[in-house]
């Protein structure tokens, strides 16, 4: 039903030597407008119920489960498997799943450990997925070469994945560590290095999100209410870099114990609470269990604005189904 209403277009295989190949355009799609507030009650809400799909909820609203579509398209739902309300477990199982055998640690920003070439060290890069990295005894890597590569890294929040599988050693909250460039045949210079403030063997347990003290969701990077008192031109240099590489002063910082953040102990006390990921992706979960079905008389009018939208250029971005006024 859906799939014939979309545009054809030419393509054009140059290199192939093939010529105006006629194909369906599959990027195209249709939403709808409720800006008009003639339809805003066009439609009832409906809180989702375990084992529900778009064809079961259809049934239930219009005694047919062909009308899937339309309750997809009216709550702007483009993938079902991945943007419908899951279960709690079912959500922890795919956040499981998403991240087997993999842990986290959030390091220092160098910066902040006072590392400069006057004790030889002077950074000439930041980490990159596939570095690996080497536990640092002093100065030195250690004898045994603890190490471990890294698999996933977000430098704004100043987080390295690893493999616990094929962690070759222990690296611990507070170890140093570095990484190591080939600069030569047997010469190798420290391009990076660092320290971790928290570890987390399971990723899924690590800090993703926070609650303010009235239940609100806020980022992590969101500034923290205890952060120690700084100069205003350092603020303004904080400020400015937030969201590049430094997580000094937020609430992220300040409960992994970055140098220069606040008192963990006091956000707490006052009702400031950290999600991890499984937290997190339920929180999201549960933010789309009631979604709209539109009104039964509003089917037809849908499917004719969604096949004129469809039909239109196949050049065109995506397009918006308005409604009309003999939809009411």
């Amino acid at each position: 039903m859906f799939f014939k209403n979309l545009s054809r277009f030419n393509y054009t295989f140059k290199d192939l030597g093939v010529q105006s190949v006629r194909a369906i355009n599959l990027f195209k799609r249709a939403r709808i407008d409720l800006k008009d507030k003639a339809h805003r009650d066009s439609f009832y809400y409906y809180n989702i119920q375990a084992g529900d799909t778009p064809e079961i909820i259809s049934q239930k609203a219009y005694s047919n489960p062909h009308y899937f579509w339309a309750i997809l398209m009216f709550n702007d739902i483009v993938n079902p498997f991945n943007e419908m309300p899951r279960s709690e477990t079912v959500v922890e199982k795919l956040e499981e799943k998403a991240f087997e055998n993999m842990g986290s640690f959030f390091y220092e920003d160098d910066d902040e450990l006072g590392l400069s070439s006057a004790d030889g060290y002077t950074r000439s890069r930041f980490p990159r997925v596939g570095d690996i990295l080497v536990k640092l005894d002093g100065n030195s890597p250690t004898s045994t070469l603890v190490s471990v590569q890294i698999v996933g890294l977000d430098k704004t929040l100043q987080r390295i994945d690893f493999l616990t599988t094929t962690e070759n050693g222990l690296f611990a909250e507070g170890d140093s560590f570095a990484i190591i460039d080939k600069t030569g045949e047997d010469t190798y210079e420290i391009a990076y290095r660092s320290k971790i403030l928290k570890r987390f063997d399971d990723k899924t347990k690590a800090y993703a999100s926070f609650k303010t003290p009235e239940g609100k969701g806020i980022s992590t990077l969101a500034e923290a209410p205890n952060r120690v008192f700084i100069s205003t031109a350092e603020y303004d240099f904080y400020t400015s870099q937030l969201g590049n590489e430094s997580i000094k002063h937020t609430l992220l910082g300040e409960f992994v114990g970055c140098s220069g953040g606040g008192s963990q102990s006091a956000s707490e006390n006052e009702g400031y609470r950290v999600l991890n990921l499984v937290e997190t992706a339920q929180e999201k979960a549960d933010d789309i269990k009631r979604i709209k079905i539109p009104d039964a008389r509003l089917l037809q009018p849908m499917l004719t604005a969604m096949s004129d939208a469809l039909t239109k250029s196949p050049l065109s971005d995506t397009v918006v189904a308005n409604y009309n006024s003999r939809i009411k």
